[in-house]
């Protein structure tokens, strides 16, 4: 036997005792570069050279944590391009797609019932992500900053989402659900609970102007977050709860007004806001929270002196130490269905927060501008309260010397119009409502002076009547603002048309 071969079978043995004595995982590892495995009891993953990372197999899926990183994530996580999770596999471990920077595709497969907890935060290029009509779950922070998500569509079937599934996905522009989920819906691209009570989230590309449906009572922490382009939010008086963090991060957020209803505000609810100023009542949680933070505060006027009253039906007082409070803004406008009346909020309170009543109350609001009778008729005053969706509701009012005294169903928006009486009972608005979008002068045209009219009533040098109001409203959000000076501009500049 040569030399040569003895030389070449010795080094074979050797070869075999070196493979024989290392573990399992560490020949499989040699011989697939690592790029393969076992990632749950009947699981299996393989990453190809191209970035392809396909999960096989049936059942779930391993959970993994910072002291538990997934395989793929130890040494190929900039590798990981696409993702194929095969039938069968029935759940996605907590953090198992954490931070793949590079992951851009993910295909899902119909028995997928569940993605666990930040499974694919901060996955930046993941821009598209279509759920099964199997999906029950989505974990707390699932789609958390991955920025390239524009649009995320929830199933039916889906019935738990966890906190912040979306939160920091500066590009996404909606989030619809089926209409046929019992647990979740959207209203114009942001998520809610079904009932509409708990606003979720809302996308972080909305703009401008948003209004908070009327429904709401509660708004999700960090709801808002880094809203960057929101430059003004209008809250119902249903908001009982602000939670922690939710207005955080919202750049171009200058002004929000707080109802009375709100009794709880969380944590950094405004934080990060240069030059936000919150507007609330007196006395109210707003005002304690704004000291307590040092955030700018500014009180709303009340039109309630010291006689106004409320009681029950009965004679008993509300609630022993409660105070009703009546406030007016006077940037507010009246529905047209009664153009013409003054709108005010109406609430109880006791030590800064709300009351809720338990039966009808009665209402004595001293009256504070007389109106004077035409010939032959004498002034009353129809009091209608506004419902959801702005529609108006009549309530019976009756004026009691200095007073007007009228039945209140619940705390909120009533608004108070001033009709003439005549000699055979029939009345009319004491008001001339001439409706004209953007005649604020009630000259007839839209000129440069309604737009000036405007700035001198936001300026507080001189006001505008309910129905002026009602004219200068041109962008029909409830509100006389500059946004309405400048849309009476373009259309002067024949860039738009009422």
């Amino acid at each position: 036997m040569s030399t040569k071969l003895i030389k070449t079978i010795i080094s074979l043995v050797l070869a075999i005792t070196v493979i024989v004595a290392l573990p399992f995982g560490t020949v499989a590892g040699a011989l697939d570069d690592g790029r393969s495995g076992v990632c749950g009891e009947n699981l299996t993953w393989k990453l190809d050279k191209k970035g392809l990372l396909t999960i096989s197999g049936k059942g779930e899926m391993d959970s993994y944590a910072d002291s538990d990183i997934a395989p793929w994530g130890l040494s190929f996580a900039d590798d990981v391009k696409s993702i194929v999770i095969k039938e069968g596999v029935t759940s996605l471990g907590n953090e198992a797609f954490f931070s793949l920077a590079n992951l851009s595709e993910v295909t899902l497969p119909s028995t997928l019932k569940k993605i666990g907890d930040n499974a694919f935060t901060d996955c930046g290029k993941l821009g598209d992500v279509s759920l099964g009509d199997a999906l029950t779950s989505i974990g707390a922070g699932a789609f958390s900053h991955c920025s390239e998500l524009k649009e995320f569509n929830i199933p039916a079937s889906v019935e738990s989402i966890g906190e912040l599934a979306f939160v920091g996905c500066s590009n996404l522009e909606k989030i619809t659900v089926d209409e046929k989920n019992s647990k979740y819906c959207d209203v114009d691209g942001v998520l809610f609970n079904k009932s509409e009570t708990e606003l979720i989230c809302c996308p972080a590309k909305i703009s401008g102007v948003y209004k908070v449906p009327s429904k709401t009572t509660i708004i999700d922490t960090r709801a808002f977050e880094a809203c960057y382009e929101l430059t003004r939010v209008i809250l119902p008086y249903s908001l009982r709860t602000i939670g922690d963090g939710a207005f955080g991060w919202c750049k171009k957020l200058e002004s929000i007004v707080i109802p009375n209803s709100v009794m709880s505000i969380g944590e950094g609810a405004f934080a990060y806001n240069k030059g936000l100023k919150v507007f609330g009542y007196k006395d109210s949680a707003i005002e304690a929270y704004a000291t307590e933070n040092k955030i700018a505060f500014e009180a709303l006027a009340t039109t309630a002196d010291n006689k106004a009253a409320a009681f029950y039906n009965d004679g008993r007082n509300i609630i022993e130490g409660a105070e009703l409070v009546i406030t007016a803004d006077d940037n507010v406008v009246a529905p047209e269905s009664v153009a013409g009346a003054d709108i005010y909020d109406i609430s109880l309170t006791r030590n800064g927060k709300s009351v809720f009543l338990v039966a009808p109350m009665i209402i004595c609001v001293p009256i504070e501008n007389e109106v004077q009778p035409l010939p032959g008729a004498t002034v009353g005053y129809e009091v209608y309260r506004l419902t959801d969706g702005g529609k108006t509701k009549k309530t019976e009012a009756t004026v009691e010397g200095r007073y007007l005294v009228f039945e209140a169903s619940s705390e909120g928006r009533y608004a108070v119009l001033p009709v003439m009486i005549a000699e055979d009972g029939t009345s009319h608005s004491a008001v001339e409502t001439k409706i004209m979008t953007g005649d604020v002068n009630g000259d007839k045209s839209i000129t440069l002076e309604d737009v000036v009219a405007i700035q001198r009533h936001i300026a507080k040098l001189e006001k505008l009547a309910s129905v002026d109001k009602y004219n200068a409203d041109a962008d029909k959000d409830g509100y006389v603002s500059m946004n309405d000076v400048v849309t009476i501009q373009r259309h002067i500049a024949k860039l738009i048309s009422f």
